[in-house]
């Protein structure tokens, strides 16, 4: 038995688990293996509720929210655990194109909203004659975050089943009753659909949840020191230098792929077009290795945040795309504050998580 049996073991169920823990609920994390899934553990880390934006939005909203319960969110964390997650508000360069300078630069006026100090910069670059410095964004280490929050999650008592993926939400009489896996049945009254990808097909009694993969692929390079201190955004990808010296170059997005996670020579070749065209010097760096995940995408981009109406106890947090990291905190309290019966901090009627369903 379970008070709440959160389906995931992400960074969006690590960290939910980590928060009811808090509380004293028992919580129960269910995932086929390994922690982070597959978006968590391939991520490059970046936190950037601006960078990652186009226009104010709800979307924009829920980011900087999130970005802003960092520092605190960072800070609890290490209290139960011994990781570094190696949390830096180092600031973001987004390199503009000519196709998109009048664009972005209108954009300012919505960015400074959020944070004053974003800047316009001409002449930012011989190869760049126009960019963004964003300095109240950043980034955290991926792996690093991952390991945290399991080991923060062990230190509240959660207890990770890995290798017991869920197989069906059980309902009676309108309400969750239990969680199956192909091993046994996991008794609970709470369950939080955080299964990224997989979220899809595991919603009971309706038609799947239109969450679908998005392989993504990135690669590192190895200096001896960090060749620049801050986050790059280019038109085509990031660059994302590590403490260690290591560079994260990102990402290729691959719809057609479904669920196979293999990384591609074709994508080794567009994440080496990615670094020629925004910092060639890196070119003669060692090559540092290579991976891909599945990113859970929903047909507006959107995440798909609160409880499932009509189901007692069943509430959905998926659909984080390429945010799960940065919207890992601000999900996490949404989902505290409807098991416990609160109502959230945030309006959740842009993100229901029915509304591509012909019943909303």
């Amino acid at each position: 038995m379970a008070d709440v049996v959160v389906v995931g073991a992400g960074v969006i169920g690590l960290a939910t688990a980590w928060h009811l823990a808090g509380d004293g609920a028992d919580v129960a994390v269910l995932d086929a293996g390994p922690l982070g899934g597959q978006s968590s553990r391939a991520a490059a880390g970046i936190l950037g509720p601006l960078a990652e934006s186009r226009d104010d939005g709800p979307r924009t909203r829920l980011f900087w929210d999130s970005w802003v319960a960092f520092p605190d969110w960072v800070d609890a964390l290490r209290e139960d655990s011994a990781i570094d997650p190696e949390f830096e508000p180092t600031g973001i360069l987004r390199q503009v194109a000519a196709a998109e300078r009048e664009d972005l630069k209108v954009s300012l006026a919505w960015r400074r909203q959020y944070s004053p100090e974003v800047e316009w910069l001409d002449d930012a670059d011989p190869d760049w004659p126009a960019a963004i410095w964003s300095p109240h964004e950043g980034q955290i280490r991926g792996p690093a975050y991952v390991a945290a929050l399991a080991q923060a999650d062990a230190a509240r008592g959660v207890d990770i089943r890995l290798g017991e993926p869920a197989r069906r939400i059980r309902v009676d009489q309108s309400q969750v009753v239990a969680v199956d896996t192909p091993r046994q049945s996991v008794p609970t009254s709470t369950a939080v659909l955080a299964a990224g990808a997989w979220a899809g097909g595991l919603l009971p009694h309706a038609e799947p949840l239109p969450v679908l993969p998005v392989r993504g692929q990135a690669l590192a390079l190895k200096a001896a020191r960090p060749p620049f201190p801050h986050v790059v955004f280019g038109p085509a990808g990031y660059l994302a230098p590590k403490r260690d010296g290591q560079v994260v170059v990102g990402a290729t997005e691959d719809a057609a792929a479904g669920f196979d996670a293999r990384v591609t020579f074709a994508g080794i070749a567009a994440l080496a077009d990615v670094v020629r065209s925004m910092s060639p010097e890196l070119l003669p760096l060692p090559f540092d290795g290579a991976w891909a995940g599945l990113r859970p995408a929903t047909p507006d981009g959107r995440p798909l945040l609160g409880p499932w109406p009509g189901i007692g106890g069943l509430i959905i947090a998926a659909g984080h795309y390429r945010n799960g990291l940065l919207l890992s905190p601000i999900t996490a309290h949404i989902v505290r504050a409807l098991v416990r019966g609160e109502t959230p901090a945030v309006d959740l009627t842009p993100f229901r998580p029915d509304r591509f369903h012909r019943t909303h």
